[in-house]
């Protein structure tokens, strides 16, 4: 389907405030995946005005909107602008939803993520248990995303110098490689 194409006719014909926002949505994941962050950034902003606007401030549409900018925002390295606006979203989804659900998670592990990478380790570290809280609540306690947190946290633990629990952690993340890969898979 080219977005471009059901946009322009949407705009002409007067869809829905929402409906547009969607279809911008989609322009925006196109265009992250295809390297453009200018253009996706472009549109993900115009989507969240229309969906502010449509829905307010406290909503998940508007909440996943800030996701995806942020997303953007890591890609062209503006970390910090990429915290606050995930820090955003955050704070969103937890006024609307149960706190254990996968966007919530994946909020969180991306906190954790740019804390990590600008070596603010007790902040990572305080992100990554919540988000292994959160994963274990929402996905189980097998889940792959799991298993790549406790990994993480193992990373902290060892560039803090807590071997011990750098090996506890790594072995919680091995475990649940083999449980959904099996022993023999590369990954193991």
């Amino acid at each position: 389907i080219n977005y471009e194409r059901v946009l322009n006719l949407q705009r002409r014909h007067g869809a829905e405030q929402l409906d547009i926002a969607n279809t911008l949505s989609s322009i925006g994941y196109v265009r992250h995946q295809k390297g453009d962050y200018a253009g996706a950034m472009e549109v993900n902003q115009e989507c969240l005005r229309l969906r502010r606007e449509a829905k307010g401030d406290v909503d998940e549409d508007v909440a996943a909107t800030l996701t995806h900018i942020a997303l953007v925002l890591l890609k062209m390295e503006m970390h910090d602008m990429a915290l606050e606006v995930l820090s955003e979203a955050y704070r969103i989804r937890r006024r609307i939803s149960v706190s254990e659900n996968r966007d919530v998670a994946f909020t969180l592990y991306n906190i954790a993520l740019i804390h990590h990478h600008q070596g603010n380790h007790e902040k990572a570290l305080a992100f990554y248990l919540e988000t292994a809280r959160v994963e274990k609540a929402a996905l189980g306690q097998a889940h792959r995303d799991l298993s790549i947190t406790f990994y993480n946290i193992g990373q902290i633990y060892y560039q803090r110098g807590d071997m011990e629990l750098a090996v506890d952690s790594f072995h919680e993340a091995l475990d649940i490689e083999r449980e959904c890969f099996g022993n023999d898979h590369p990954t193991c």
